[in-house]
């Protein structure tokens, strides 16, 4: 389901579904082969207590098998969770970089989801003249009708400034000739994806002097919104639309020219024309831009840390019963001269070790998880495509979190089978 070409977003989850079953059910027969594979290293660096701490491990799967696969599907998904949300950093971050080329944007302040208010396009030739000024490029943004309701459209005027700043994903041959000529259009990235356009297929707009087709010359990389837009040349645009109308500004500065500086220049030339108006340098934008997706995603550390500890109280309640249920084995231990102490550290290390184990199990269908979600599932609902971004640090604070979690739902477990008393257990027993 994950790799059938087409599919839905209902079946990338059913994919995802069956990939965290799949691993679910491994996990018991996995944690077995590696404990008992374990037994003799933990002999050679804990001596008996290591070798039972293993072999206990195996001995209490009955008990404790359910929790280590909660532990591993729920480090499984920080994992995949974690590693998508790096990835998509990353990935916006380069968008940036190579997107904000100009050194000033300028927009009228507008509802958040809706196309920026219009400017006049005579602020676009009073910026072009002030002093330090190299270039500038308008945007115009609308909405026009199309099949089915409507679409974003952006028209570039990018005089003087070329293909500086264009994403590309895919394109054909003399891509930008024929776009500028207004021959051919790009259309971004999601708005491929949602409507199964390549490269070579042909586009029918919506114009107030007809219809328009056009063949589609490129596919850009674009994050700033999940619909997708049309994109098409201010030439191509001036044909088939009475509008002179801008929708932005971006201002190409001198080299060494301060953006900061230069600001309050440029808002002295656009006199009357720029009050109301916003002007942002680059690096405000930039900041701006990762501000927002850290909020974004700030909720998903909760959520992962909730699935964490949901499934250290599972390992919790396993544990517990466990004691419960070998309270004679560790009364006859105590009988043949075990301390408190030595018993306390040899079901701590059993726990640890649980959730050691556990911890490795993770990720592999961690990684899995994140390459669906990267690979399919965000594609599929968004229309980005993300390269997979992996830092082996954040693997081993999965394993680390899953020991963690387990030694700490082991600790009142082991502190109980510590203070069990051995005539009184042996008692009950018989």
């Amino acid at each position: 389901l994950l790799l059938v070409e087409g599919g839905g977003l209902l079946a990338g989850f059913g994919g995802l579904f069956g990939l965290l079953l799949g691993a679910a059910l491994a996990v018991p027969w996995a944690v077995r082969w590696m404990a008992g594979a374990a037994a003799r290293p933990a002999g050679w660096i804990a001596g008996t207590p290591g070798r039972m701490a293993a072999r206990g491990v195996v001995a209490g799967l009955s008990r404790s098998g359910v929790a280590a696969t909660a532990l591993v599907i729920a480090v499984a998904a920080v994992i995949g969770v974690s590693v998508m949300i790096d990835s998509f950093r990353a990935g916006l971050v380069d968008w940036l970089d190579a997107t904000l080329t100009a050194d000033v944007y300028v927009q009228a302040p507008g509802p958040s989801g809706q196309p920026p208010p219009p400017l006049d396009p005579a602020l676009a030739e009073r910026l072009a003249g002030v002093e330090g000024v190299t270039a500038v490029g308008t945007i115009r943004h609308l909405r026009i009708p199309a099949e089915g309701g409507e679409i974003r459209l952006r028209a570039y005027d990018r005089s003087g400034i070329g293909e500086l700043g264009m994403p590309y994903k895919e394109r054909g041959a003399e891509a930008w000739v024929r776009f500028q000529r207004g021959e051919a259009v790009y259309v971004t990235e999601p708005f491929a994806a949602h409507r199964d356009l390549a490269v070579g297929d042909t586009l029918t707009l919506t114009t107030p002097a007809g219809e328009q087709r056009r063949p589609i010359a490129a596919v850009v990389k674009d994050y700033t919104s999940s619909e997708g837009a049309v994109v098409v040349s201010r030439a191509f645009y001036d044909a088939y639309w009475a509008d002179e109308r801008v929708t932005g500004i971006a201002v190409y500065l001198a080299d060494g020219a301060s953006p900061a500086a230069r600001i309050e220049a440029l808002r002295a030339a656009a006199g009357a024309l720029g009050e109301g108006v916003r002007m942002r340098s680059n690096a405000e934008i930039r900041q701006r831009s990762l501000a927002i997706f850290e909020r974004t995603f700030a909720v998903t550390r909760v959520l992962r840390l909730l699935a964490a500890v949901i499934a250290a109280a599972g390992v919790f309640g396993a544990l517990l019963a466990l004691a419960l249920e070998r309270a004679r084995e560790v009364a006859v231990l105590r009988a043949l001269g075990l301390t408190p102490a030595q018993v306390w550290g040899l079901e701590l290390g059993r726990t640890g070790l649980l959730g050691l184990l556990a911890g490795l199990l993770a990720v592999p269908p961690g990684l899995a998880v994140a390459a669906a979600l990267t690979g399919v599932i965000n594609e599929r609902a968004f229309g980005w495509s993300l390269a997979l971004e992996l830092d082996p640090l954040l693997l081993g604070q999965a394993v680390a979190l899953a020991t963690a979690a387990a030694l700490l739902a082991g600790l009142y477990p082991a502190w109980r089978s510590a203070r069990i008393s051995p005539a009184e257990a042996l008692r009950d027993e018989a």
